[in-house]
């Protein structure tokens, strides 16, 4: 397991948000709610000054410290630890430098503090090494992203989050504040840890997508916290060193999950029911790649709109009878696991398949017939390196007439004597 880092990654201690509440809906503009009482604990510092006819005034290098201070994670500890080289104190620095000369009507409180993030977000993964990098690269485009110091100019230093940072989304609520709802930054050589002090977006972050990046993130401490972003509805952290025992449960807190990838990282453990019974949003779950020793939970099975649902190469075990409730389902890889047992005839009912593999099993008997023929959709159906027998039943062949372009089967008669079946019209023997 790679080494913790304890001056970037702090315990996470829940805080209410700063940020004004706002609901998302298919249109870009965003519909304010009434804000959370806040009675229970000190009112957040006002910008400058809280009476209504006071003009403007420059903010100044305490102003931002004092905001920051209040919504620091560590309530401020962490600009003291280790600062010269602590990510948050070098975010801090830089938001600093960059608010010096603005006023409070160009730069709000929570607009400080949605700079700080993505500031502890670039400072936490830029260049930084870990286990299994010791001299990472740089990221591939940072563009207007937080300079190092012996770079800053203004230019880099003034530029509004929402106008051209890479992989930055941004929306506008309707109080015309402008507020990041996702990041995209994917294959873009992150390294280091991804910090949690981006749940202080958790009102407004939508889409966050890591996959295919250095990132180490272990444990609890490095996984839990993505429980707390809670507006997500598009998550990717596959193909990265995210490594817990199994899919992090606290995944099922986030009730408007769309998407989730977590394929290819270090997720090791079970597959446990209870991380996906709310996530009724769900369409697309990837998360192959790992090693789960457990059949598919029924809790996933019963997901009412998931179309996409990849888990290869994952040592699932089991047999195939999760797959006769999801009838929703268009494309469904599976090969490379340990499933048993034969093709249940309650397959016909899945009707929308597109693509389904489940090479590489343990599969035994003949295949079915008036199974497949019901799938007039189907583009992919790849059963090779299993236990059928037999032929293949003739209204598979018709499909190869109509969308089946990929048809797989052990029928190479020569190399597979004992389980082999007969086929003429498959486009690929073993």
């Amino acid at each position: 397991s790679p080494t913790e880092k304890s001056s970037s990654r702090p315990t996470v201690s829940v805080e209410p948000s700063i940020f004004p509440s706002f609901a998302l809906s298919s249109n870009p503009t965003l519909t304010t709610l009434p804000s959370r009482s806040l009675s229970d604990r000190p009112s957040f510092p006002p910008t400058v000054s809280q009476e209504p006819s006071v003009s403007p005034t420059t903010i100044t290098r305490r102003d931002v410290r004092k905001i920051l201070q209040f919504a620091a994670l560590q309530g401020g500890d962490e600009f003291v630890k280790n600062a010269t080289t602590a990510y948050q104190f070098q975010s801090l620095e830089w938001v600093v430098s960059s608010a010096l000369g603005l006023n409070s009507d160009e730069l709000s409180d929570a607009r400080i503090v949605q700079r700080y993030v993505l500031g502890c977000i670039y400072y936490a993964t830029y260049r930084v090494p870990h286990t299994y990098s010791l001299d990472p690269p740089p990221w591939i485009n940072s563009t207007h992203w937080p300079p190092t110091p012996s770079t800053r100019s203004p230019e880099s230093v003034y530029v509004h989050e929402c106008d051209g940072w890479y992989g930055v989304m941004c929306a506008t609520t309707q109080d015309g504040d402008r507020v990041v709802t996702g990041l995209d930054l994917r294959a873009n050589k992150l390294s280091g840890s991804l910090p949690p002090e981006i749940i202080l977006l958790k009102q407004s972050l939508v889409t966050l997508k890591l996959g295919k990046n250095d990132l180490v993130n272990y444990g609890k401490e490095g996984n839990a916290f993505l429980g707390q972003l809670t507006a997500l509805e598009h998550l990717s952290v596959g193909q990265t060193y995210f490594e817990n025992d199994g899919i992090p449960t606290e995944i099922g807190l986030l009730t408007n999950l769309v998407t989730y990838e977590a394929d290819s990282n270090s997720y090791d453990g079970p597959l446990k029911g209870e991380t996906f019974t709310n996530l009724q949003k769900l369409t697309s779950l990837i998360i192959g790649g790992n090693s789960y020793n457990s059949p598919v939970p029924t809790q996933i099975a019963n997901l009412p709109l998931l179309t996409t649902f990849h888990v290869e190469n994952s040592n699932v075990t089991g047999d195939l009878n999760y797959l006769t409730s999801m009838v929703s389902l268009q494309s469904h890889v599976m090969h490379s696991n340990a499933l048993k047992g034969a093709i249940p005839s309650k397959l016909a009912a899945l009707t929308s398949l597109v693509q389904l593999s489940l090479s590489s099993n343990e599969l035994t008997g003949t295949i079915p017939v008036d199974i497949f023929g019901t799938m007039k959709g189907l583009n992919v159906l790849k059963l090779e390196n299993n236990y059928f027998t037999g032929n293949m039943p003739d209204d598979v062949c018709e499909l190869t007439k109509l969308f089946l372009k990929v048809l797989s089967a052990d029928c190479d008669l020569e190399q597979s004597s004992l389980y082999a079946v007969n086929c003429i019209c498959c486009t690929s023997c073993f």
